[in-house]
């Protein structure tokens, strides 16, 4: 066998054809990373929130009363972004909220306040001959002093438990998100998020 001459040789051809537009794409992919992760994230919390709303405190966990506590659950207004990431929360600022949440033990101070008791009292009268059971009802008002109350909250976990039923759905939803990106080169709008996953 005699030395390999030119034609035995490797040879490779590099083809680049479309390799520039393909780094273009993944560079305008990376620059709506992060606009993207928010939306997805908002699109996120904004599910959650009506979970927690919508079925955690309408019954699951805790009963509506006044409304005041469905109303305080809210989505943080800002959305943290990183080159890491982004961070988004969502909860409530109420202190009783808190508490039903983490569980308390402790003393509360009670405002003082008006407090209407309805009263009923029963007695017999004379009514031509006969003894008749009469009722009387009557609406008393008295003032409750500010004091301090000893209290035991059972945790009752609304807002982690909501987290954790709603999080394959966000998980979805950031997928959604990747995804628009990916074929549009674009973020995704909020309405383009929105709906069943």
């Amino acid at each position: 066998m005699g030395a390999p001459g030119v034609s035995d040789m490797l040879t490779a051809t590099l083809k680049t054809q479309g390799l520039v537009e393909q780094i273009r794409d993944i560079q305008e992919i990376r620059a709506g990373l992060i606009p993207t992760l928010s939306a997805g994230m908002r699109a996120t919390i904004g599910v959650m929130v009506g979970h927690v709303v919508k079925n955690k405190l309408r019954g699951q966990v805790l009963n509506r009363r006044t409304g005041t506590l469905i109303r305080s659950v809210t989505a943080s207004q800002e959305i943290r972004e990183s080159d890491r990431g982004v961070r988004g929360s969502f909860g409530t600022n109420l202190d009783y909220g808190i508490r039903h949440e983490e569980g308390y033990t402790g003393p509360i101070n009670v405002p003082a306040r008006k407090v209407r008791a309805h009263v009923v009292r029963e007695h017999v009268r004379n009514y031509r001959g006969r003894a008749v059971t009469v009722r009387e009802h009557t609406v008393a008002q008295h003032i409750v002093r500010a004091h301090t109350a000893q209290v035991v909250v059972a945790a009752r976990h609304y807002l982690r438990d909501g987290f954790r039923e709603k999080l394959d759905e966000g998980l979805e939803r950031f997928k959604r998100a990747l995804r628009i990106l990916v074929d549009t080169g674009k973020p995704p709008t909020q309405a383009e998020l929105r709906g069943k996953i």
